[in-house]
């Protein structure tokens, strides 16, 4: 797994002054929002390095790939969350680039993965993501993780994600379970590279922060300082 440079040294150690100036670092953009070209336009002229376009089906939104190319022209870095289930599909619709990351749901191995989604959910997932590597794009997986959740067969998840090429992890709580910390730094520490691991940290510090508050109430989410010294300790 690879930590972009670009992104360590854009985002995080430059956070300190959007820290300083109150601004949020990271803004959620829902495709699915009734004023779509609004809330477009806020999410560009935002002073937030990173947006994060809406949940796990942001690709059932016709209007998506105009929006990250939108977002990408303005100078963001852009996660685009997806269950992976139209992503082969509708991959063509993108542009790979250094800035875009495919963030699917990988919640496990195939079996539970496919108990918490659907049956077939894992390999139609697992196929979209052969298509976007094959095409150039920098692919993450998402894994939410709870108090139900198996250390071992996160383990497993981390070498298929090896064999996948994994251009990085993010593992987060879900925000549907009181996950206790100590669980979830356990679970964090599986992610092989310290950067994924520990922009994991800094994302699970905020409660909510992926999904982040919606860029329509005006909101986002603002790094502290103390957030990026504990980001530069960690690296």
């Amino acid at each position: 797994m690879r930590f972009p440079l670009r992104l360590s040294a854009d985002v995080m150690f430059g956070s300190r002054r959007i820290a300083r100036a109150g601004s949020a670092w990271l803004l959620r953009f829902s495709p699915h929002s009734e004023d779509f070209d609004t809330r477009l336009d806020e999410a560009r002229n935002s002073s937030a390095r990173v947006v994060w376009i809406g949940d796990e089906s942001s690709l059932d939104h016709r209007e998506v790939g105009f929006a990250a190319r939108k977002l990408l022209e303005s100078g963001k870095f852009v996660f685009l969350e997806t269950d992976g289930l139209l992503l082969r599909r509708r991959v063509h619709e993108f542009q790979p680039g250094p800035r875009l990351y495919l963030a699917v749901h990988l919640h496990g191995t195939e079996t539970s993965h496919d108990a918490r989604t659907r049956q077939g959910i894992f390999q139609r997932a697992i196929e979209g993501i052969r298509a976007a590597k094959l095409s150039g794009f920098h692919f993450v997986a998402l894994t939410r993780v709870s108090a139900e959740t198996d250390l071992v067969e996160l383990e497993q998840l981390g070498k298929l994600l090896e064999m996948r090429d994994a251009d990085g992890w993010l593992v987060l709580p879900d925000l549907r379970d009181s996950t206790k910390e100590i669980f979830l730094q356990r679970a964090q520490s599986l992610i092989p590279d310290p950067r994924w691991r520990q922009f994991s940290r800094v994302l699970s510090a905020h409660a909510g922060a992926i999904p982040a508050p919606d860029i329509a109430a005006g909101e986002g989410i603002k790094l502290q300082s103390a957030d990026v010294a504990a980001y530069e300790e960690g690296s």
